[in-house]
């Protein structure tokens, strides 16, 4: 970093440094640094969503989930970062609708057991809006 203290893929190598870190603002500057010198990436959203949603900024992640889930209609990480983003802002009803397009729109399976020990979670995954999606999920897949 020293030698090199302009090189953009320094940014792309330290992102995730800085999210295992939990230092969301400085990985929201490396992505921006990122996105900007790349041209955008409408994927980059799904690290903007998350990091946005850590430092508080859930107005502008909402943003960002949108965007994301309006570029990349068919990939499935839009939709879990969507989905995200409503369990974040308990929008626990908005969640479970989410996930469900996973199924009827990708016509993929979900993997709820993954939100199980993902602690930030573990409040949706006590709810009841959890359970009817759950009990949802295992009537498609008989």
């Amino acid at each position: 970093m020293k030698l090199f203290p302009d090189d953009p893929g320094l940014d792309l190598l330290t992102l995730g440094h800085w999210e295992s870190k939990r230092e969301w603002k400085r990985g929201l500057e490396c992505l921006e640094r990122f996105d900007h010198f790349i041209g955008g990436d409408p994927y980059l959203n799904t690290y903007r969503t998350i990091f946005l949603i850590k430092l508080g900024r859930t107005t502008e992640a909402k943003v960002s989930a949108r965007q994301l889930l309006a570029a990349e209609p068919k990939l499935e990480g839009s939709f879990y970062t969507m989905a995200y983003y409503l369990v974040m802002t308990k929008d626990y009803a908005g969640a479970v609708e989410n996930y469900k397009q996973v199924v009827t729109k990708l016509g993929r399976s979900l993997a709820l057991e993954q939100l199980l020990t993902d602690p930030d979670y573990s409040v949706f995954v006590k709810s009841k809006e959890y359970a009817d999606l759950k009990k949802w999920a295992e009537a498609r897949s008989k």
